[in-house]
């Protein structure tokens, strides 16, 4: 060929890239999650009953402890570090295995058109720039409780 320049061009958009990281990854990063909370028999709690949602957790025989809370007129999350031993170790165990795959527990906001504000509790994975694994969501005046979670779309119940 006479100098002929040749590019590769890659078959994925940015936003395609993000999705099918997160799918491959999502099994896995839903399993750590939920054999930590399963280890120590914790619940994850989204209450946004106030005007401040906060994610808290409960392991059986102490009161529930705020993890996370959000600003959502910012749009900031604030990590908390919870003070009984028994929270720090769960909250250790989660940050373990999610870092494990580069990913970490996050709260945002949400306003879709027409509807409240939502507060979500999502797992961000580094390099899925637009995306996280959303498993929570509520609108004002809720409490949601979890102590297991399934991918999206699953049939399992």
């Amino acid at each position: 060929m006479s100098g002929a320049k040749v590019t590769m061009t890659s078959p994925f958009t940015p936003i395609q890239k993000d999705k099918l990281l997160l799918s491959l990854l999502q099994d896995d990063i839903l399993n750590g999650l939920n054999t930590a909370l399963k280890v120590r028999k914790a619940t994850l709690i989204l209450d946004y009953r106030s005007k401040v949602p906060s994610l808290q957790v409960q392991i059986p025989g102490l009161p529930p402890e705020v993890l996370i809370w959000l600003d959502v007129r910012k749009r900031i999350s604030y990590v908390l570090t919870p003070r009984h031993p028994d929270y720090l170790a769960l909250v250790n165990d989660l940050g373990t295995r999610l870092s494990t795959h580069g990913a970490r527990l996050h709260m945002a906001s949400n306003s879709p058109p027409n509807a409240k504000k939502q507060a979500l509790v999502q797992i961000h994975v580094d390099g899925a720039r637009n995306f996280g694994l959303t498993l929570m969501k509520a609108q004002r005046g809720d409490l949601l409780k979890d102590t297991h979670f399934e991918p999206a779309g699953s049939d399992k119940e």
